[in-house]
């Protein structure tokens, strides 16, 4: 008790050291210099941190992440050579503010401009901004189903569907991400219970993974497994359970063959993917297969 105590107590003093080194840092920002406003936001954000800690009230957050988006925006508009990108990584951070402290409304609809922003840029530059849409569209879907709006998450992804359809058909380089967004856009069809269509999206998405897989086994014979799970769940929700039973046990295969190399990164995977296994040998009546797969994900552990 006593060093929870003087822990609470320590990091209340440094809020407050911060705080003052913050105050400073504000009177440079507005002199268009990147590096010292960069200094500033960086100083914002251990601030935003501090007080998260101390007092767990995301609202005291917003102000000052706020005033590093009108900060950004200004300076974009006023300095030569500059992108959108700024931007959005920093409003970025005030949707994620905005989330925690339950404005969902007002973090949702930025998040939608922030995929839109993060999609153009993604165009010239795939190789820094494809991974901050990818990660802005998964947030942006996720936050819309925790939000009790599968409509609208059902509707994102198909958007990203047909974004990547016309350009996969002709570049190699997009049918990843083509393959993605149709598990993503599967998993949603089987939400919003339109299982017919659901499950062609994730058969598609598994064939895609799997010609992906035989020009290089290395990059996606774990989005395969995982596809091939998706589509064990879509043929389950179809009551195809020996078809499901067929794709769990080529997940499982290759989760444990990844496991086998890599064991601290795929072995939660293959204990997943066993777990599967366990539900379908259920239905089916199969004991003592069930029994192999639970001795199997009990040694995955």
């Amino acid at each position: 008790g006593v060093l929870r105590e003087v822990g609470a107590a320590y990091r209340f003093r440094h809020l407050r050291v911060q705080k003052e080194l913050y105050d400073s840092w504000r009177d440079y920002k507005w002199n268009r210099s990147w590096d010292r406003f960069e200094r500033w936001k960086a100083r914002r954000e251990m601030m935003a941190d501090l007080i998260r800690e101390c007092t767990g009230r995301h609202e005291k957050t917003l102000a000052g992440t706020c005033e590093a988006v009108d900060c950004y925006r200004s300076m974009v508009e006023t300095a030569a050579g500059t992108t959108p990108s700024e931007i959005a990584l920093s409003v970025e951070d005030l949707e994620l503010q905005l989330w925690r402290s339950k404005r969902k409304g007002e973090a949702l609809v930025g998040m939608a401009g922030i995929v839109a922003i993060y999609r153009k840029l993604a165009e010239t530059d795939p190789a820094t901004f494809q991974p901050r849409l990818e990660e802005a569209h998964d947030t942006l879907v996720r936050w819309l189903q925790r939000s009790g709006r599968q409509q609208e998450a059902l509707r994102v992804t198909k958007e990203a569907v047909d974004f990547y359809r016309g350009p996969a058909q002709t570049d190699m380089a997009i049918r990843p991400r083509f393959a993605k967004a149709l598990s993503d856009f599967a998993e949603n069809l089987g939400r919003s219970g339109r299982r017919d269509e659901a499950l062609q999206a994730a058969i598609e998405a598994v064939e895609i993974y799997r010609r992906l897989a035989e020009g290089d086994v290395a990059a996606y014979r774990s989005h395969l497994a995982g596809a091939l799970r998706g589509l064990a769940g879509q043929l389950r929700n179809a009551e195809r359970v020996e078809d499901a039973l067929a794709s769990s046990k080529e997940a499982a295969a290759i989760y444990g063959e990844l496991a086998a190399a890599n064991p601290s990164k795929f072995l939660p995977s293959l204990a997943s993917a066993l777990d599967d296994l366990v539900f379908i040998y259920r239905r089916l009546g199969w004991e003592e297969q069930e029994a192999d797969a639970i001795r199997g994900a009990f040694n995955a552990h």
